[in-house]
């Protein structure tokens, strides 16, 4: 299963979940089903999702995502207020270092469209 919410013109992919493995099924629910299903709509951004970096190779740009949280406890609010800002900045250095290396970029689609 991959499920997708959309909103306007951004469909978000966020979840992928199998209790068999089958050959391209994650590619296929992951990806080019809900691509095909963008371009059908006129979705203008497709967001497959945090994960791993294998997503740079099929042209996705790392992207940082926002939550708000809520802790009840008040020494898991201390220790996360402590430390947040700090997984925030390694977070974005890994987003910009993967946006470093993608196989695609802007620049090059313009230069083949023209």
């Amino acid at each position: 299963m991959s499920f997708c919410l959309y909103k306007g013109e951004q469909l978000y992919g966020r979840y992928w979940g199998c209790f068999e493995e089958f050959d391209c099924l994650h590619f296929d629910s992951c990806y080019y089903t809900p691509i095909e299903w963008s371009i059908a709509q006129g979705i203008q951004t497709f967001d497959p999702g945090a994960g791993g970096r294998h997503k740079k190779r099929r042209g996705f740009p790392a992207t940082p995502n926002y939550s708000l949280h809520r802790f009840y406890h008040r020494r898991l609010t201390h220790i996360f207020s402590r430390y947040i800002r700090e997984v925030n900045e390694m977070e974005q250095e890994e987003i910009e270092a993967i946006n470093q290396d993608l196989p695609f970029n802007k620049r090059k689609i313009d230069i083949c469209l023209e």
